[in-house]
């Protein structure tokens, strides 16, 4: 059931987001130089280095900010960096922190741009701090080294705000609040995330270091290979896994030779079999060079695997009034991929994709799927669901695709791919954050799994994919059989239709409200759509073969086939 919504907040237009590098990642040393304020110029005498820090059991703040960037500006004048400094850098009783700004702009190219003397756009970075700015564009920062940087801390928009361990694990700190004072929050996150690097024999378990593809899975045959790091003081040469899934407890040795925060891959035996149900996969390191990890929080990671329910379904109403946070699929569904993190919401039971705010790199997606269907019965089986989007502006073209799967996510057949304009429910264009408030803001379009007839197991899924553009919402999504079992099947419907074939005209009679008609091919591809249909359609325009009408009526939705010749 569509929400009406009323969701326009001021944190939404400052919200933090880099997609490409996920919590959890292994972040890249660097070497930069900082402004010298003293003298106007760059500082070629010292190196900043990410790893001398974090060698020193620091954690790194990292702020990647623009002299031009109005929000930037907000975060830098409230003194939240300053704060962490302050509070928690050098010279104070934790001195466990270390700050850095670097601008990445272009526009950021002499002292007087990023000390704001260029113009009413331009603002002083240098005012207030007393920790390093990094100018990207630059010399000798450009263009080698900024380069590398940029390829290993990827962003499109500012600012973008990292937080990076000691142990040389990155998250992204995309938090906000009123205040726009976050530096205790920012501190406190930062010590939930960073694992003690005191001892002596420890070893740590990469989260999310597990990757399954597919996600679904009928008999399964799965190499696990997991990355584990050493966070021990002494070297690590041994550590004892294990390996707990269905009952069962799978126990490996890895040996070798690593210093102090390297990393090494960990491959399991294959485990192989099947099931009907979700399944779950543990793994435990329990001994770090002969002796009880001395790291028993980062020490375990879980993962589902996603297997073939036996409680396949027919229908269902993706609404979602249910759902709370906003970070993992409903019930039933599954998130089979996400390059990007923090822009997937829930809100009054509408579920939409917050491109807008995030402005996420152009190309990177949010996989959802759904549950798997049996439609061994099915003769034209139905994807029906409610869209709705404006698009940004002329070059922005977010886009919404469906897929199909009869292998169990192992290959996908395109179903819907729309995207810019004709995706949009309105022809002009709507630079702000935009949210449907009723429901004429919403269009119900519709598709053919014409391949998934008669097939037991079906998966179906959404791919949404940002361009930098307006968000995508999503609802009410259903499955049905357009024509059960046969087209003799719809007998008590007075629908009909002639000649058939025709060339060019289709005459349809039927004395009800015909709210619109939908022409697929028999793959599955929508050709024709028409509106406001009297008596006939023209269907001159398409090529000679066997096509399915989809009728939406008051008496509900007809189908009938037709050849054209």
């Amino acid at each position: 059931m569509k929400k009406i919504l009323s969701f326009f907040t001021t944190m939404l237009t400052l919200a933090f987001c880099n997609a490409q590098i996920t919590d959890g990642m292994h972040a890249a040393d660097f070497n930069l130089y900082e402004i010298d304020t003293a003298a106007h110029a760059v500082d070629t005498t010292h190196t900043i280095n990410l790893y001398s820090m974090l060698n020193d059991y620091k954690t790194v703040f990292i702020d990647i900010s623009a002299s031009t960037c109005a929000p930037c500006s907000l975060i830098h004048h409230a003194g939240s960096f300053q704060s962490i400094v302050n509070n928690y850098g050098p010279g104070t009783a934790a001195n466990d922190s270390r700050v850095l700004v670097i601008e990445g702009a272009r526009t950021g190219d002499s002292w007087e741009s990023i000390t704001g003397q260029l113009g009413s756009r331009y603002w002083d970075m240098t005012e207030g701090i007393n920790y390093p700015l990094i100018p990207l564009r630059m010399e000798p920062n450009y263009t080698e080294m900024s380069t590398l940087f940029k390829s290993n801390y990827p962003y499109q928009y500012f600012p973008t705000l990292f937080v990076v361990c000691p142990n040389r694990i990155i998250y992204n700190l995309n938090r906000y609040n009123d205040n726009l004072n976050m530096a205790e929050e920012w501190h406190d996150y930062a010590l939930s995330k960073c694992p003690c690097v005191t001892h002596n024999n420890a070893a740590y378990l990469l989260p999310n270091s597990l990757a399954l593809e597919p996600a679904y899975f009928c008999e399964y045959e799965i190499d696990p290979i997991i990355t584990i790091q050493n966070l021990g003081t002494d070297t690590l040469t041994s550590a004892t896994i294990l390996l707990t899934y269905d009952n069962n407890v799978d126990t490996l040795v890895w040996t070798g030779n690593l210093p102090q925060f390297d990393l090494a891959e960990v491959e399991f035996p294959t485990i192989s079999g099947s099931s009907d149900s979700d399944f779950s996969m543990t793994f435990t390191i329990t001994m770090a060079n002969g002796v009880a990890n001395e790291d028993t929080i980062h020490n375990s990671d879980s993962y589902t695997v996603h297997m073939l329910s036996e409680g396949h379904i027919s229908t269902i109403d993706a609404d979602f009034s249910d759902y709370i946070s906003g970070t993992e699929p409903p019930a039933g569904w599954v998130t089979l991929k996400k390059t990007g993190d923090g822009y997937f919401c829930s809100y009054d039971g509408l579920d939409f994709f917050y491109f807008w705010s995030c402005r996420l790199d152009s190309g990177l997606t949010y996989e959802l799927a759904m549950p798997v269907f049996d439609f061994s019965n099915t003769e034209n089986p139905m994807l029906q669901f409610d869209v709705a989007y404006w698009q940004r502006n002329d070059s922005t073209n977010d886009r919404l695709e469906a897929f199909y799967s009869l292998d169990c996510g192992e290959t996908w057949i395109s179903a819907y791919n729309k995207a810019g304009a004709a995706l949009s429910l309105r022809e002009n264009f709507y630079e702000g954050c935009w949210l449907p408030d009723s429901a004429g803001d919403f269009r119900t379009d519709s598709v053919l799994l014409s391949q998934a007839a008669h097939q037991a197991d079906v998966i179906i899924k959404f791919v949404f994919t940002s361009d930098h553009g307006n968000n995508i919402s999503l609802d009410n999504v259903k499955v049905y059989d357009a024509n059960p079992v046969s087209i003799k099947e719809v007998k008590n419907s007075e629908l009909s239709i002639y000649p058939n074939p025709t060339a060019n005209l289709l005459f349809i009679d039927y004395n009800k409200v015909i709210e619109h008609i939908d022409i697929y091919d028999l793959n599955g591809k929508l050709v024709g759509k028409y509106n406001n249909v009297q008596h006939s359609i023209d269907v001159s325009y398409l090529s000679s073969g066997t096509y399915i009408l989809n009728f939406i009526t008051e008496e509900g939705q007809i189908a009938k086939k037709f050849v054209k010749e």
